[in-house]
């Protein structure tokens, strides 16, 4: 795929979750990027109740959060919406309220959200109008993925975890994940459109373990990657992640449809909202 990134790749070989994490973050230079902020959100990837390397391990969610609080005075919020369950469920079975909580964390299941705008822009490809929860389309915006396989997209990694962002209310129905409608005609493109709705700005990538074969019930890397990825470009990430896992990234289609919105200048141009 021939896309030529600003923004660099950086990756660090992982060793435990704070030291690693805080090593990286380092060199990004992500202190500087967020002391002015006055909210961050960091978007997990709980697509249902399952230990990692299927969903972002908590530790690593405790790493960048704890981080964040550090190098600004933000709101750090965690949101989330599973598509396998009530993300309250993994909040409290993979440890997120114990964990985050008494950091000063929110953690917010955006399922449960009643404020949701009505979004449009006739530009999009295929989701011209989307709805989203009002919380997360403001801020400094954190994709924490895991390095993992996708049964449909090839991989799921920064982009395709917006997906989460969709709410039940509206996406649900299709088949019995809740964000079903989603898939109705185009995952890849639908992928896409989120993502290019509300920009990552910083995507990070968990390949402490990584998953291979599958997102659901894939199969663990034995030996680990240990590795983590970060960069301020969500596409170059994934497509430096998707290259860890073994593929090509000119052949995961999700990507290809990200980077033409990308070069149509759909990033760059504002959302009208229909309704609050």
């Amino acid at each position: 795929m021939n896309y030529e990134s600003i923004e660099p790749v950086h990756n660090t070989a992982f060793k435990d979750y704070e030291t690693s994490t805080r090593l990286l973050l380092d060199k990004l230079g992500l202190k500087e990027r967020i002391k002015a902020e006055k909210k961050i959100i960091v978007k997990p990837n709980l697509v249902s109740n399952a230990p990692p390397p299927i969903t972002t391990d908590v530790r690593f969610m405790e790493a960048i959060c704890r981080y964040c609080l550090e190098h600004s005075k933000a709101k750090v919020i965690v949101a989330e919406g599973s598509a396998g369950c009530d993300a309250s469920l993994p909040f409290e079975e993979q440890g997120y309220y114990k964990t985050l909580k008494p950091l000063g964390v929110e953690v917010i299941d955006i399922d449960n959200e009643r404020d949701i705008e009505l979004l449009e822009n006739p530009d999009i490809p295929l989701f011209k109008k989307v709805y989203l929860p009002r919380v997360i389309l403001d801020g400094f915006l954190i994709s924490a993925a895991v390095l993992k396989d996708h049964t449909i997209c090839t991989t799921t990694l920064s982009i395709k975890n917006l997906i989460g962002f969709l709410p039940a209310e509206h996406y649900k129905g299709f088949w019995r994940f809740r964000k079903s409608k989603a898939h109705r005609y185009n995952i890849h493109q639908a992928a896409a459109d989120v993502a290019t709705y509300r920009k990552v700005d910083l995507a990070l990538i968990d390949g402490s373990i990584g998953l291979k074969r599958g997102h659901l019930f894939g199969k663990p890397f034995d030996p680990p990657k240990k590795i983590l990825l970060a960069s301020f470009d969500a596409l170059a990430a994934d497509m430096a992640g998707s290259e860890v896992l073994g593929h090509s990234s000119a052949k995961i289609k999700h990507l290809r449809c990200f980077l033409s919105n990308k070069n149509k200048g759909l990033l760059d141009k504002s959302n009208k909202a229909l309704s609050k």
